[in-house]
């Protein structure tokens, strides 16, 4: 005769008879409701139910964050978790808050957020990438670009908005491992997009949020810093943002609100400069072209200039009346960053246009005061950052009169920071690079190349290691075309305006190499052009 069934237990809590599975019967709350996330209603309302009908409970999921798209292995999750805590940060508050959701429930964006996680990690901590790093991150981003170009889409809305989103991160997985030939081109496909929506209302459901176009801008101001217009042709371009509205006086602003309305000008600023420069390039019937928009052209400059003027005097308010005060060693690099960038374009606002090349030596304190701004952010426990002042009073004396800085400035430290930084924020690396290649002191040009060379920074397409080594490359060819002998000091006065390079846009190309390209008078041998590896 066969066994009886064992009877089935009827202590179960409520909440998992409704669910109808079966229960652990822990107390006070059973572990299986506890570990799903849901509200366990206990086992005195089970004796209740089985005197009466049974109760209809809704039960609502404990408020948790967004889950990964799919269930991950713990390398995976590693490398999704750094994503989220240390490389999220580095696109901003605006970027970062549409990035977390769309890499959490979007899986084509996790595989390349779980690429960039790896890489990320892997440039922070190692500066170089092991094999088994390398082939890891390489699975990922070429699944994602797999699944992109295989799925199908019904939402052109969200076709577009993924595919900058992936544009987004397939560049920075590109520029972390160095690869810039590609991070470019990733660069500027996404830019084609946002230069497509243009023509699309502001209320369009197809248009690409404002902090997706906002960092897109970002990124076509260091296209055209570092490769002027190579790499994008002049109708394709994204359209100059409005300038902003003026800063009413005494308006409470936060940091990131001020550089908010400088990168919009700073966009404007650098636009006009790329255009400007590939115009002085051409040639014959170009040159008829750029006769007939020459006036319209200085019109821009001088609006541009006048709103540049107007954004550093509210700045310059904005300082003094203590709303910069940070809260936080984030917000204070911001500020400080600032203050570089502000001094650098009064520099820039100082000089007619175009440029004299001869002019930048009259500004050689700003680029003393800005290389040691850097260094606070480089070197923040040196002693030898003496300047704590704002950079306006360190320029000026009680009377309104330059002061004089010392001849020998105090030992910089020598030390490398312990981790490799990666952002897409407004950075340390152009203004340190102009101070090295336009600043002919050569105390303060080659403590701005030393910052460049130690600092490990990757801001964007800006690399500060290789942005140091074209600085020292350009300092070498000044150097000897002046009869200069390596090592000895000398002055701005002792590099004639026949000796000084003028620099051409560098290219990068396949591979970790740039082409510089550059004249000297002093040669006689027009355009030239050199390697650099890295």
């Amino acid at each position: 005769m066969a066994e009886g069934r064992p009877a089935k237990s009827r202590n179960g809590c409520l909440t998992c008879k409704v669910r109808k599975v079966k229960c652990d019967e822990q107390k006070p709350v059973c572990h299986r409701c506890k570990s799903t996330g849901r509200k366990c209603d206990g086992y005195d309302a089970v004796n209740k139910s089985q005197a009466g009908p049974l109760r209809i409970i809704q039960h609502v999921p404990l408020c948790r964050p967004p889950q990964p798209a799919f269930q991950l292995t713990t390398m995976e999750r590693d490398s999704f978790d750094f994503f989220k805590r240390y490389t999220i940060p580095s696109f901003g508050i605006d970027l970062g808050s549409y990035l977390l959701p769309a890499a959490s429930n979007d899986p084509i964006i996790q595989l390349v957020a779980i690429a960039v996680g790896s890489v990320h990690r892997a440039f922070t901590f190692y500066a170089n990438f092991s094999q088994a790093e390398s082939h890891f991150a390489l699975r990922y981003y070429n699944k994602a670009i797999r699944e992109l170009v295989t799925r199908s889409w019904n939402d052109p809305a969200r076709t577009n908005n993924a595919v900058l989103m992936a544009c987004v991160l397939f560049f920075c997985c590109e520029s972390l491992q160095g690869h810039y030939k590609t991070a470019l081109q990733h660069a500027s496909s996404g830019l084609k997009i946002i230069q497509q929506q243009q023509v699309l209302s502001d209320g369009s459901s197809q248009k690409a949020p404002v902090a997706v176009t906002r960092l897109f801008r970002s990124l076509q101001n260091q296209i055209l810093e570092i490769e002027g217009m190579v790499s994008i042709t002049s109708d394709s371009l994204l359209s100059t943002p409005p300038s902003p509205p003026p800063i009413p006086s005494g308006a409470s602003l936060n940091v990131g609100q001020i550089q908010s309305i400088f990168e919009k000008l700073y966009c404007r600023f650098i636009r006009m400069d790329a255009i400007a420069e590939e115009w002085e390039e051409e040639s014959g019937e170009a040159m008829t072209t750029m006769a007939v928009q020459l006036p319209r052209l200085h019109v821009e400059v001088t609006e541009i200039r006048r709103d540049l003027g107007a954004w550093i005097s509210k700045f310059d308010e904005w300082i003094a009346s203590g709303q910069s005060t940070p809260d936080a060693s984030q917000d204070n690099h911001q500020t400080i960053i600032l203050k570089m960038w502000k001094l650098m374009i009064g520099v820039y606002l100082g000089m007619e246009w175009p440029p004299d090349e001869m002019k930048w030596d009259d500004f050689t304190a700003i680029f003393s005061t800005v290389v040691e701004l850097a260094s606070i952010i480089v070197h923040p426990n040196d002693p030898s950052n003496y300047l704590n002042k704002s950079p306006t009073n360190v320029l000026s004396g009680e009377n309104g009169n330059k002061t004089k800085f010392p001849t020998l400035l105090p030992k910089p430290s020598t030390a490398i920071p312990k981790y490799s930084t990666f952002s897409l924020h407004l950075g340390i690396i152009t203004p340190l690079y102009i101070c090295a290649t336009r600043c002919r002191e050569s105390h303060i040009r080659y403590r701005a190349i030393s910052l460049l060379a130690r600092c490990r920074r990757r801001e964007g397409l800006w690399d500060s290691e290789l942005a140091g080594r074209v600085a020292k490359e350009f300092t070498m060819i000044e150097e000897r075309a002046s009869g200069i002998p390596p090592g000895v000091p000398y002055h701005p006065t002792d590099i004639g305006r026949s000796a000084r390079v003028r620099s051409l846009s560098p290219r990068f190309e396949e591979g970790k190499q740039a082409k510089l390209r550059y004249m000297v008078a002093a040669t006689g041998e027009g355009e030239k052009e050199q390697l650099v590896t890295w």
